[in-house]
């Protein structure tokens, strides 16, 4: 059996580790108060991009980064204070 998953990846580049951050990394990131992004995880559909480990919030910097280039893109959002 291990035989047969070793050729399941033959030629191919190792997946790059999937990154995640606290709050107070990507607030960091982002250059905003830690509230800020607690205030964003609760807004339901409109929701900055975000995983729960139980009590514990994380966020993957390129599917944040990617989030906000598209609320740019798609107009301001002066509400939710997201531009």
């Amino acid at each position: 059996m291990a035989t047969e998953d070793a050729g399941l990846n033959r030629g191919r580049q190792p997946a790059e580790p999937f990154v995640l951050v606290t709050v107070q990394e990507m607030a960091a990131i982002l250059k905003v108060p830690p509230s800020w992004l607690y205030q964003r995880t609760r807004l339901g559909p409109k929701a900055i991009p975000h995983f729960r480990a139980g009590k514990y919030i994380r966020f993957s910097p390129e599917e944040v980064l990617a989030f906000l280039r598209a609320k740019r893109a798609g107009g301001s959002d002066a509400a939710n204070g997201v531009s």
